[in-house]
């Protein structure tokens, strides 16, 4: 923001100098998950992810500590800390593969715990496949925990199903997601 020519502190203002990683991850954005696929009845793969990275909306963590303790607690943390006025995601990314249930059921345990919070934790585990038609959503190299607003990510998903987005998906995939989220909203509104 500037004011008077000068650079005014926002918080919510991405870093000038990216890491590595996250220029990794932005490609990947830019060149998959924005990129429509004829296998997805000409949808891209993630239809919101480009338009968030380009308003600087995600928060990029990056974690190389190969300690699943320190990766929990940076996790925990982030879940905690999360800024729904500021960004549209959280992205956490490992480069330590941690094993896939010990990420499973921490992902459990936090939507649980945040789940009051209006704060939803969703994982892309290289070794856990999300396949939609022969396409492959995972990132496929590093562990990446995703945090946004439950209520926004659920109007999103409905957005999508209004527009016939999830006519490619396979039943159980949908259930696996969509459903999944829907469920945590409608608990989330019983507590």
């Amino acid at each position: 923001m500037l004011y008077e020519n000068r650079l005014v502190y926002n918080p919510c203002w991405m870093k000038p100098n990216p890491h590595p990683i996250q220029k990794e991850l932005e490609r990947w954005i830019e060149n998959f998950l924005d990129k429509p696929h004829p296998l997805l009845d000409g949808w891209a793969p993630c239809p919101f992810a480009r338009q968030a990275q380009m308003q600087n909306k995600i928060k990029w963590v990056i974690h190389e500590s190969p300690s699943w303790e320190k990766a929990a607690t940076e996790i925990r943390q982030e879940t905690e800390a999360f800024q729904a006025e500021c960004y549209d995601i959280t992205v956490v990314c490992c480069s330590t593969l941690f094993p896939l249930e010990k990420t499973k059921i921490f992902v459990e345990q936090l939507r649980m715990e945040f789940l009051t919070r209006n704060t939803y934790l969703l994982m892309d585990h290289p070794l856990e496949s999300e396949v939609v038609n022969a396409v492959r959503f995972n990132q496929g190299k590093y562990l990446l925990f995703l945090i946004q607003p439950l209520n926004k990510l659920v109007e999103k998903s409905n957005q999508l199903r209004l527009s016939g987005y999830y006519k490619a998906w396979p039943e159980t995939y949908f259930d696996e997601v969509v459903t999944e989220r829907e469920k945590y909203l409608k608990l989330e509104k019983e507590t």
